[in-house]
């Protein structure tokens, strides 16, 4: 595709972005509660939908499909199964924080109240950091993937995609994070049920899928859980704990939705990552030769769909990364708004701690 179409579908993105969040977020940004934890009034609907997005980074859209093709079932199988369980795990942690502290806003916050303010400092660091990883992961994936399907050049994708996240979560914060990330989801699914059979369809059927269960590589169980699946599991286990966007959703989802919202979460999220998985399967099971597998679906779409069927995937990484960075701009918002600001607050001409 040439660049102009890149521009153009980065462009619809922008726009529809948006007005969904002029429309639904409008008033979002009169206190410290809207901006920061929406209210704290997320139902169980928006409350799974915003979390599954929240969860979903760029490995769940190409490592999936990479370990897919290289390491065969055992690969996509140790993947997959850390990033479903966790979110389950951390619903009652969050469902314990949330009836300890009401009123709070960050993890970090409450362990200040609970141990003390350099407990806190650290955590603060360490969520920041995070934060500053997860935005660089992600918009590094999505720009590289709009680059080799168009052509257009890195950095003006990266600044594109950047811009577009910043002006809308400045706006109105989380809840305009929790309507681009219900956008992300509808957008992502939308995708995964019209591309993924249809490259099948077109790959010769369930045969090349079964035929690439094993993957490029052909590996052992053994093998993969030593050089791949231990790290992955333990790794995605401890995904949210350390991640202050999650304990965000967790002060804004209604307390009796908390749970529901994470459980209902692990499932709409692990779809997506098992549907990539598929493309993988094709492009292992069909003996394809991709040279960069870290974009094994892409390569796999382009190979057996029309250009149109590359718009559409353009369109779900779009939507889908850029979520991601407002998610993680909301979260920095969320620990500068509460946790520094109310460190260094003056009061009376000294600066206090509150």
């Amino acid at each position: 595709m040439s660049s102009g179409v890149g521009l153009s579908v980065l462009a619809v993105y922008g726009i529809i972005a948006f007005a969904m969040t002029y429309y639904f977020s409008r008033g979002y940004n009169d206190n410290k509660v809207s901006f920061l934890v929406a209210r704290r009034e997320l139902g169980t609907f928006q409350g799974s939908l915003s979390v599954a997005a929240a969860w979903l980074w760029a490995p769940g859209l190409f490592i999936s499909a990479q370990q897919a093709y290289v390491n065969g079932f055992y690969g996509l199988f140790w993947f997959c199964l850390g990033n479903f369980l966790t979110l389950g795990a951390f619903a009652y942690f969050a469902k314990k924080i949330r009836e300890e502290k009401p009123d709070g806003f960050t993890f970090s916050g409450y362990l200040k109240e609970r141990f003390s303010g350099r407990v806190q400092s650290v955590f603060v660091v360490e969520m920041m950091i995070l934060a500053v990883c997860a935005f660089a992961i992600n918009l590094l994936a999505g720009s590289k993937t709009v680059e080799t399907l168009t052509g257009l050049n890195y950095n003006v994708v990266t600044f594109l995609m950047a811009g577009i996240a910043l002006m809308y979560s400045f706006r109105t914060g989380l809840k305009a994070t929790v309507i681009t990330e219900i956008i992300k989801i509808v957008v992502v699914w939308t995708g995964v049920i019209i591309l993924v059979p249809w490259v099948i369809m077109n790959a010769g059927g369930w045969e090349t899928v079964t035929a690439g269960l094993s993957g490029m590589k052909d590996p052992t169980m053994w093998s993969i859980f030593l050089g791949f699946g231990a790290a992955a599991f333990l790794g995605h286990m401890g995904g949210p704990w350390g991640d202050n966007s999650f304990y965000q959703r967790a002060f804004a989802i209604k307390k009796e939705s908390i749970i529901k919202s994470f459980v209902i979460a692990s499932f709409i999220f692990i779809v997506i990552p098992i549907s990539m998985g598929l493309l993988g399967f094709v492009g292992a099971g069909a003996g394809l030769q991709i040279d960069n597998v870290g974009t094994t679906n892409a390569f796999v779409i382009a190979h057996y769909l029309p250009a149109f069927a590359g718009i559409i995937f353009m369109f779900i990484v779009f939507s889908g990364l850029i979520a991601i960075l407002d998610s993680q701009f909301a979260s920095v918002a969320n620990m500068t708004g509460h946790d520094i600001y109310n460190k260094f607050k003056t009061a009376n001409g000294n600066i206090t701690e509150i």
